[in-house]
């Protein structure tokens, strides 16, 4: 049960991880198309 939890804390924290890196990207091809258009 332990090494379960662990294992999802770290799923939790990796999933954190890309979404905030997938939030940056996105809001750099907003600021990209808004600039070309």
């Amino acid at each position: 049960m332990q090494k379960k939890k662990g294992d999802f804390e770290n799923f939790i924290l990796r999933y954190r991880y890309n979404f905030e890196i997938y939030v940056v990207f996105f809001v750099n091809d907003i600021g990209i198309y808004s600039l070309l258009n």
